[in-house]
């Protein structure tokens, strides 16, 4: 029978954002299913488009020229402003360039982002007023250009920091700092001064305020964490083998 498995997730404070880009071909806009329901404005050519997708019907596609996707500024998106809290951005990509995915630009030396590059693979900085990033971690020789989807999470456990592509923990800083980027609109597509635009789709892109994978990063990047095999649900609520569980995310369904 069909079993659904389920991570812990406190849908009333920990999913800051769940975009499902679910849509009809061409549309420019998307629902926001987190409790949050943040609203995003489509730029350039950015669109809905169903010819090819991680899950369900569509996926966002960007044209690598001047397509993105906005949302206004929300303490959601502070990252580094604690050294004990948890964070997980978790996505699907399927890009053909070096492009920023994701990133809150206040200044040039006030964000954060996850870009890819087509030399080394993906990477997150944290940058909070200083000359140089508070955090910056990197894949190395693992660009993601192969015409095929993979699964990226950043995953901050306290001071821990670290990314992940395909289940597999790719890069680690510690870091008991903390600091904050300011107020800036959260792009997605382009690194926030009109510039390294996502050429390709994305998809399932998910904010939680918690280590919904439940990984143990360490500085030998030996941890591994459970790729998504279905989209996350904001408001499951059911039973697994009598147990009941309230306030949880489904991430995928086995059969057994």
């Amino acid at each position: 029978m069909a079993i659904e498995q389920f991570l812990n997730v406190n849908q009333s404070t920990d999913c800051k954002l769940l975009l499902h880009f679910e849509g009809n071909d061409g549309d420019t806009s998307t629902s926001d299913s987190s409790p949050e329901g943040h609203v995003f404005t489509f730029e350039g050519d950015a669109q809905i488009d169903t010819a090819d997708k991680k899950f369900g019907t569509s996926s966002l596609l960007l044209d690598g020229t001047d397509d993105y996707i906005t949302t206004p500024d929300s303490d959601d998106w502070e990252i580094g402003d604690s050294a004990v809290n948890n964070k997980t951005i978790s996505m699907f990509i399927k890009v053909s360039n070096s492009c920023y995915i994701i990133s809150q630009y206040n200044s040039s030396n006030s964000k954060w982002r996850i870009n890819h590059s087509t030399s080394y693979g993906v990477k997150f900085a944290l940058q909070t007023g200083g000359a140089l990033p508070m955090v910056e971690i990197q894949d190395t020789a693992n660009p993601l250009d192969d015409g095929e989807w993979h699964h990226v999470a950043f995953i901050k456990v306290g001071s821990d920091y670290s990314l992940y592509v395909d289940g597999d923990q790719r890069a680690y800083q510690a870091q008991g700092n903390t600091g904050s980027v300011g107020s800036s609109l959260l792009y997605i597509g382009q690194s926030g001064s009109s510039s390294a635009y996502v050429n390709g789709w994305i998809d399932e892109l998910a904010f939680f305020d918690s280590n919904i994978f439940n990984a143990s990063p360490v500085a030998g990047l030996t941890d591994t964490i459970t790729v998504p095999t279905a989209p996350f649900s904001a408001s499951v609520i059911g039973k697994v083998h009598g147990v009941t569980l309230n306030n949880i995310a489904k991430i995928n369904s086995v059969t057994k």
